[in-house]
């Protein structure tokens, strides 16, 4: 997760995509608007649904 270091008033936080060696090939990032996301906010709601889409993506990719 990254709290406004990239830009200001952007929060985002994201994941690794896997290959079949279990090294990591890509990510997903989810990037959302400060004002309406609190750090805590994004742990708790945004970080299991990105965590579950990479670990999907993995299981699906032939990397």
């Amino acid at each position: 997760m990254q709290d406004e270091e990239l830009a200001h008033g952007l929060r985002s936080v994201a994941g690794p995509i896997t290959g079949a060696g279990g090294g990591v090939v890509a990510g997903v990032n989810l990037a959302v608007p400060a004002r309406d996301w609190s750090t805590q906010r994004i742990v708790r709601e945004l970080k299991p649904v990105v965590l579950a889409a990479c670990d999907e993506i993995s299981r699906l990719s032939a990397f």
